[in-house]
Formats: structure tokens, C-alpha cells, sequence
């Protein structure tokens, strides 16, 4: 039994293997070959529902998760196989909000993240939307996550008679935080909390749950936070302006997903400033990573650009920087990065490309725009998985601005 238990973890790890490598046909091959036998795995279901999710079979995505919690069900959980049950929950999660089911998503969404991705403040209660005397909500995800999220701060502070709000430092600039209903700003790694100092805590990215989300009509319009963000927009002049931002922060995947290759991100450049469409000039301008590192790559700025393309790092040296830099352009052409979430926060024209995979916070792929942003911000979705096209992104982008 020893000696099959190891052969099918090998062969499951394989399997996962090749789909974090790109390699989703194989994998569902690899992991086919286990189901005879090994068909009452849930991880097994789960790396199904995974690779599906690669290949943009959304629909069926959700059967295979659904099927890894059903098998879930029936064991009883174990200490050390906490980390598994974590991980199928979480994929369930996203499959079912992909689908705005969110009334079922949001338990899935809390299990699968409570320890690995955020653990409430010690002395503080989780905050299930209840009234509270005081509630602390904290960071997690990246910087475009926070910008997404934001916008339930103003509903919580009706439920909180003070709020608090951890925040990446580079973030803590980046509006008047009290004008969402935030009581205090702590920076992550710089400021100090006491124990028990708020009677609750909560995850930015639990806001939605908590506050009653269950379809996608009940996202809150962003104009709240757009007003107090206060972009001041210069547009119309000449030569027309173009941000384009060509990377994401993917430094822990094995590949990357959402950025384009740098040839990819020239050609697109290349195709824009020769269009005739632009009698007066285009003028295209990096927005992928600024000098003041705002992501953590480890490339050297020279590495960001590429020909044809403007770059100012003295431009972003912060994320308040950043933003009032894209107030100064016309439209803006970017992956799914925090940079797309900036764009729609101060209502600039955009195209955000989307992978295959995309993320669930952009829905099924018949969506074109959504409701975070409104309809200034629509999307761009690759054919193939891993597959970019350049002459198909430049001509999405020129549909736009025309």
C-alpha cells in the first residue's frame, strides 16, 4: 500500500507539475491515467478543476472543485492534511465566485485563507458584519487587491464605531484614508498594534462577504473613492497618450501568466506608434515598473522598457505618484496588475489583458467590462492559454480609442 500511495503522489505532484509549467494538456493526461484507481482522491478532483481553470473551461472547473469538497465531506480532517482541505476549499472558492455565486463562495473563501494568507490581530475577535465599537481591517493580497477592495470602508465604518487599517507602507499616502471612514493608519512592519487593541478584525478581502455580497450587483459603484481619490485629468493634448504597462508581479509563479514577453510588449508598441490613426503622434509610456520598486522585481529598470516606449521612474516613485502620472494620459493598455486597478479607481480609459486563467474577480468570458470599475475599463482575453498576440492586443486597444 506504502508502495501506491508513492506512486500516485508522484504522479499527482507530476501532474501539478506540468500545469504550473504550462503544460495543461499533458497534465490532464498524467492525471487521467489516476482516476481508475484513485478516484475517491480529492486532490486528485481539485488538480482536475485546476488544469480546467487553466484551459478557460470554467464550467467545468467548478463540477471537478465541487466534487473535491464532496469527497472532503465524507473523511474525517486530520492535522496534517489541513494545508490540502485549505487548498481545495479556496479553489472552490474562486470557482464559484468566478460565477457569482458568492452566498456560497464566501465560507469556502474565509476557510481556505484564514492562516496561510491572514490570521485576525491576537486579541481581537473575527468580524462577521456585525456592530462593533471598534474594528481593525487588514492588508492582504497585493496593491491591486487593496484598491479593489477599498470601497467597502465606507459601508464597514457604519458597522464600526472606529476603524483602523493596516496598509502597505507605499499605500499609506495614497489618499485621505479618513475620508472612507478609516479612524487610523497603521503601515505593516513599521507601526505598532497592542494586543486587543480593536474589539474585531477582519481581512480588506473579507469586506464583501461579511457586508452581504451575493451577487454581482452588489458590488458598491466606485465613485465614492474616486471622488475622494480627487484625479485631476489632463487630457486632449497632443501628441495622443498612451500608458502601457506590459508586466505583472509574478515572481513566485514558475511562468509567467498575465505579462507579455518582451517582444510581444515591442511589437504591440511598434504597432501603435505606426498607425495611422495617430496623425499627431502617439506618444507611448512605460507604467511597468517604476524605480521606487513598487513590486518587488529584482530587474534593473533598464529591463522594464522596451524600444519606442517612454520611461520616467521619476514619474512613480509612489503609488500616489503613479496615479497622478496616469492623470496625465489618455488611455491606458495594461495586464492584470495593480496598475489596471489604478486605472479604473480614477476612471482613465483602459483595456485590461486577461489570460485564459483569468482571475475570478473578472468573471466568465463572455464578460467584455464589469462591475468594479464601470464601462471605461473593459477587457482584452487571450485565445490560447499562454498564447499572446500582439497584432490582436494592438487592434483591441485601437477599437478602444477609436
Amino acid at each position: 500500500m506504502k508502495t501506491t500511495d508513492e506512486r500516485y503522489l508522484k504522479q499527482l505532484q507530476a501532474a501539478v507539475s506540468l500545469r504550473q509549467w504550462g503544460y495543461p494538456d499533458m497534465a490532464m493526461t498524467v492525471a487521467d491515467a489516476l482516476l481508475p484507481e484513485r478516484g475517491n482522491e480529492p486532490a486528485l478532483w481539485h488538480t482536475f478543476g485546476q488544469i480546467k481553470t487553466d484551459l478557460g473551461e470554467f464550467t467545468q472547473a467548478l463540477v471537478y472543485h465541487r466534487k473535491a469538497i464532496g469527497l472532503l465531506r465524507a473523511r474525517k480532517m486530520s492535522d496534517d492534511r489541513i494545508a490540502e482541505y485549505q487548498t481545495a476549499v479556496l479553489g472552490l472558492a474562486c470557482a464559484l465566485m468566478r460565477h457569482g455565486l458568492f452566498e456560497e463562495a464566501w465560507p469556502y473563501w474565509e476557510a481556505g485563507r484564514i492562516g496561510p494568507s491572514w490570521t485576525p490581530w491576537p486579541g481581537s475577535r473575527l468580524w462577521a458584519g456585525q456592530q462593533a465599537e471598534s474594528l481593525l481591517v487588514q492588508a492582504e493580497g497585493g496593491y491591486g487587491d487593496i484598491f479593489q477592495f477599498m470601497r467597502w470602508l465606507p459601508e464597514a465604518k457604519k458597522r464600526a464605531g472606529a476603524i483602523g487599517l493596516t496598509l502597505f507602507p507605499r499605500l499609506a499616502d495614497f489618499c485621505d484614508w479618513s475620508a472612507l471612514g478609516v479612524g487610523r493608519v497603521y503601515k505593516v512592519g513599521v507601526d505598532q498594534l497592542k494586543f486587543g487593541e480593536y474589539e474585531y478584525a477582519t481581512s480588506i478581502l473579507s469586506l464583501p462577504g461579511a457586508l452581504g455580497m451575493k451577487t454581482w450587483e452588489d458590488v458598491p459603484s466606485v465613485e465614492e473613492v474616486r471622488y475622494h481619490l480627487q484625479p485631476v485629468r489632463i487630457m486632449g493634448g497632443q501628441p495622443f497618450r498612451i500608458g502601457f504597462c506590459w508586466r505583472a508581479e509574478e515572481n513566485s509563479a514558475p511562468i509567467p501568466i498575465r505579462s507579455l514577453s518582451y517582444d510581444c510588449a515591442g511589437a504591440v508598441v511598434n504597432a501603435l506608434i505606426h498607425d495611422a490613426h495617430f496623425s499627431n503622434g502617439v506618444e507611448i509610456l512605460s507604467l511597468s515598473i517604476g524605480n521606487a520598486n513598487l513590486y518587488k522585481t529584482d530587474d534593473a529598470p533598464g529591463q522594464c522598457n522596451v524600444d519606442f516606449m517612454k520611461y520616467e521612474p521619476g514619474r512613480q516613485t509612489s503609488w500616489r505618484a503613479t496615479a497622478e502620472y496616469m492623470c496625465s494620459m489618455d488611455f491606458i493598455l495594461t495586464v492584470d496588475t495593480a496598475v489596471a486597478h489604478l486605472a479604473g479607481l480614477l476612471g482613465i480609459p483602459a483595456l485590461v489583458l486577461l489570460p485564459v486563467n483569468s482571475e475570478w474577480r473578472w468573471g466568465m468570458p463572455d464578460r467584455t467590462s464589469g462591475p468594479w470599475y464601470g464601462p471605461q475599463l473593459t477587457y482584452h482575453r487571450q485565445r490560447r492559454p499562454l498564447h499572446w498576440d500582439a497584432r490582436e492586443i494592438a487592434a483591441a486597444a485601437l477599437a478602444r480609442i477609436r
